[in-house]
């Protein structure tokens, strides 16, 4: 169905060889057949040789090409009359013989040879890539690391589409290739750089021709490789979530398509910049991930696997988040709530673990909990009221329920009994959740605050989480840390459509710079 993009009523069916006409596809899938272990060596790189030839000898081929496959097919027409003729003669040397055994009999028909050497066959079956080793041997193409392999049939693959592009009688509108997961046998440097410099690689095989003639192409890229989903931006990014149908059957999933670019694009530019900043520099899961858990710092993403086997080991009853999968960002109380639009749009069950950070006034100093009158966390801010003051006495009296948006939970420092000592970081209330362990005897409430941020201030924070992730062990965990990691690992989870074998897709822009609209 062609519809008018300036008026939605004016529509006409076509016939599916004119969409052909108007977009040229091509597909490289991830099965490439590069790691294929058989009796026969696999020469994959050899195969791809075939069909640029295959391309070269088409009508409507360039020029250069044409001359290419003109002579090869000579080289191979010579090789063809001297065994005709060689062969013709060694036959005829061995009729004596074969009259032994009654040849040619009654009729007298006379043997000839006639010998058909197809060039392509001759590709594909007995053409062989090699590398160059020392000592002038030389190595097959199976004896090469599996990603140069990977890498080296990609770009034959690009080489051939741009070629059958090329020779089209009638030129298509768009190519749109499709290529699924690159990543495979790759290592991350080399996936970032794949990325990056695809659009790139396109430019270049259009000015390897004498014309130069531009090569709309449109690159689709399935992947489950964060290191290409970080590289690609979000601008480029087509999330697919997997979630269940409506209805009353159970199984049926259905799967939808969410455009970062659009979803996010209430966001503002510097936010969304540092986002794909700090996911980049930070090698971020997030998009690949059942669940998620932002932290505040170095000691909580230290401690907190320590915490969830804890927990696992003394309730075995309770859901076991060890074994889904969950990643852990360390973001900081300041940046944690720039995160929250993009957890909302990804629909990704999050917990995000912050601190209270008591302050005496509004922009005053930091001080215990019961001294203190406002939190100066932004995260907290962003999460209740936005940018309208709240007080400490308000946070403190939050219920569960409160700590809840969507698919999201808030944790931040509570009592551990009830109008028992709050702690205003995590080293705070680990140290009041264990107050026997670090030697805290006074009895006052307050007393145990300001004694417990006392001796959270001798210690360095890496130095306290590695202490009693390793060596120290006989603790227990903060009451607002058990309570978060409860919720997320007893939730439902949406994840990532199974079916379709991919999480993200990243669009690489064309090659003369224009964005993708698929």
């Amino acid at each position: 169905m062609a519809e008018d993009p300036n008026d939605p009523d004016n529509r006409r069916e076509l016939q599916s060889n004119a969409l052909r006409g108007l977009v040229k596809t091509g597909f490289i899938n991830a099965q490439r057949g590069l790691d294929d272990v058989t009796s026969r060596e696999s020469d994959v790189l050899a195969k791809t040789v075939e069909g640029l030839f295959a391309t070269a000898s088409s009508a409507s081929a360039d020029t250069a090409d044409k001359q290419i496959a003109e002579a090869l097919k000579g080289a191979v027409q010579d090789i063809q009359t001297q065994i005709d003729t060689n062969f013709g003669s060694q036959l005829k040397s061995l009729i004596p013989a074969l009259r032994t055994f009654g040849y040619p009999g009654l009729g007298g028909q006379e043997l000839h040879t006639e010998t058909l050497l197809d060039v392509r066959k001759l590709l594909s079956n007995f053409t062989k890539v090699r590398y160059e080793g020392y000592g002038g041997i030389t190595l097959p193409e199976s004896y090469n690391g599996l990603g140069a392999r990977n890498l080296i049939f990609i770009l034959l693959q690009l080489a051939g589409f741009y070629k059958a592009f090329r020779a089209e009688a009638t030129e298509p509108g768009v190519h749109l290739i499709f290529i699924e997961e690159p990543e495979a046998h790759l290592h991350p440097q080399m996936q970032e750089v794949f990325i990056r410099q695809l659009a790139q690689i396109a430019q270049q095989l259009v000015d390897g021709t004498e014309d130069k003639r531009p090569w709309p192409v449109q690159f689709v890229v399935s992947t489950h490789s964060s290191h290409i989903a970080n590289a690609a931006g979000f601008e480029s990014i087509r999330y697919f979530l997997g979630t269940p149908a409506p209805g009353t059957h159970k199984g049926i999933r259905k799967t939808k398509i969410k455009d970062l670019r659009k979803g996010l694009k209430h966001i503002s530019s510097e936010d969304k910049r540092f986002l794909h900043q700090y996911m980049t520099l930070t090698r971020c899961d997030l998009f690949f991930a059942d669940k998620a858990i932002l932290v505040e710092g170095l000691s909580e993403r230290l401690l907190l696997p320590v915490i969830i086997t804890k927990l696992e080991a003394t309730e075995p009853e309770h859901p076991k988040l060890s074994s889904q999968y969950a990643t852990v960002m360390e973001v900081g109380g300041a940046y944690a709530h720039l995160f929250f639009d993009l957890l909302q749009f990804l629909e990704l069950r999050s917990l995000i673990i912050t601190d209270l950070d008591a302050v005496e006034k509004q922009g005053g100093k930091a001080c215990a909990v019961h001294l203190g009158t406002y939190s100066s966390n932004a995260c907290l801010k962003k999460w209740f009221s936005g940018d309208i003051p709240f007080t400490l006495a308000e946070l403190l009296t939050k219920k569960d329920s409160d700590k809840v948006f969507k698919n999201n939970r808030i944790a931040y420092q509570c009592a551990e009994e009830e109008d028992g000592p709050c702690g205003r970081t995590f080293e705070d209330a680990f140290i009041l959740a264990n107050p026997k362990l670090f030697g805290l005897v006074k009895k006052d409430t307050w007393d145990l605050e300001i004694e417990a941020r006392s001796e959270a201030e001798k210690w360095k924070k890496s130095e306290f989480a590695l202490k009693h992730a390793i060596q120290e062990t006989a603790w227990v965990a903060p009451k607002y840390i058990v309570d978060g990691v409860h919720w997320l690992a007893g939730g439902d989870v949406v994840v990532p459509d199974q079916a379709l074998a991919l999480a993200v897709k990243a669009v690489a822009d064309t090659a003369d710079g224009g964005d993708v609209d698929a």
